[in-house]
């Protein structure tokens, strides 16, 4: 297990502390005495885990990813980019190097109506650009007989979607935490040599359909305006005509 993990975990329970706040307000309610319209703004944010990886000891990987959204009423547009160099390998068998950037590009929706805090779920179109070698590679194979080489620096591109959701909780003054769980389903890939790589920045592992991911992001919005309420506009009732008066009996003498 990283070690990096208690930490993430502690970040979770931070961010979930957060919603049951939100869930009970009275804003968030679906039958608010008022139509709320999201405001809009543009929220920037990096990858903790990304981040914390930095800093680990004996760790051959580096990555980084930032990610921007912006929002209206209760869409968001999104748009993440990120940068991997990676270094992977295994005594006799193979040594891989490979660098690239990739990006996603997507909607999401968010399931609370008013307020700030944002849970969602929505779609992705990732693409990846990459550049790998091998030093060298054994190919084992009792049956038709192994093989054995190397692959000089090579380009590869893969295309894939995504189904996410998550969280995304103000903790302080337009900054928040938050969440994306990931499923990913390859769409398609390219390379120009014998062997493909092994991993794809942003996907994952590069002979595998389908994979699942997660991201852990501290995140700044840049409001626009202020979220902006608009009453539900009151029916009028109006007065019944009030019943003549019928002028009073003379007294009986």
């Amino acid at each position: 297990m990283k070690l990096y993990n208690p930490i993430l975990l502690s970040f979770l329970t931070i961010v979930l502390s957060n919603f049951p706040t939100a869930l009970y307000n009275p804003a968030y309610s679906q039958k608010s005495a008022s139509d709320t319209i999201l405001s809009n703004g543009l929220r920037i944010g990096f990858d903790l885990g990304r981040i914390a990886n930095f800093y680990m000891k004996n760790q051959k990987n580096f990555s980084l990813e930032g990610s921007a959204d912006i929002g209206y009423q209760r869409w968001l547009g999104v748009a993440e980019l990120g940068y991997a160099n990676i270094k992977s390998s295994k005594d006799q068998v193979y040594d891989y190097n490979s660098n690239g950037i990739y990006g996603r590009v997507g909607v999401e929706r968010n399931l609370l109506k008013g307020g700030d805090d944002v849970v969602f779920w929505g779609l992705r179109y990732g693409i990846s650009q990459m550049n790998y070698s091998y030093g060298y590679y054994n190919v084992i194979d009792t049956i038709w007989g192994g093989t054995s080489g190397s692959i000089p620096k090579t380009s590869a591109t893969q295309h894939w979607g995504e189904l996410v959701g998550g969280i995304k909780g103000l903790v302080w003054k337009n900054f928040y935490l938050g969440f994306t769980l990931r499923f990913r389903f390859k769409i398609s890939g390219s390379y120009n040599a014998d062997l493909g790589p092994i991993i794809v920045p942003g996907y994952g592992a590069a002979d595998k359909s389908t994979a699942f991911g997660a991201n852990y992001y501290i995140s700044y919005r840049i409001p626009f305006k202020k979220p902006a309420t608009f009453p539900k506009k009151k029916k009028v009732k109006k007065d019944k005509k009030a019943a003549p008066v019928l002028p009073a009996a003379p007294p009986k003498k």
